[in-house]
């Protein structure tokens, strides 16, 4: 075997050891720990309560439960599960389907969809 043919059946070396979590997905699952957390402060906060119950009688009970839902999912990517990566897309499709029939879209609520286009090409390594 010649040496451009070994070159060209060299792999390139992964960017982190097997088994373990890409940094990009450890990056996207600490930001989405914290922005979860914090939205959910947010909407148990006192001076919030009357600008939610202006959207839908029930749009508090409904962002929270999408919210430790998109906890859960965190946690599976986190753990490099399929069942995060797959959690995680039907959280952001309910989620926007609630934001926009309500009129609550902000720019921020699409945090998930990065973090879903980013850990496609993971989702083969995941268990």
């Amino acid at each position: 075997m010649t040496k451009e043919e070994k070159e060209v059946k060299m792999v390139l070396p992964r960017e982190w050891a097997p088994g373990q979590r890409p940094p990009v997905l450890t990056i996207f699952c600490i930001i989405g720990f914290f922005s979860v957390a914090g939205s959910a402060l947010a909407h148990l906060a006192p001076d919030y309560a009357p600008k939610i119950a202006e959207l839908h009688p029930n749009f508090k009970a409904m962002k929270l439960s999408f919210l430790s839902l998109f906890a859960f999912a965190y946690l599976g990517l986190w753990c490099m599960k399929k069942w995060g990566y797959i959690l995680l897309g039907l959280c952001f499709a309910g989620h926007m389907a609630l934001l926009f029939s309500t009129g609550a879209f902000t720019p921020p609520s699409l945090l998930p969809i990065f973090v879903l286009l980013s850990s496609m090409g993971y989702f083969r390594e995941m268990k």
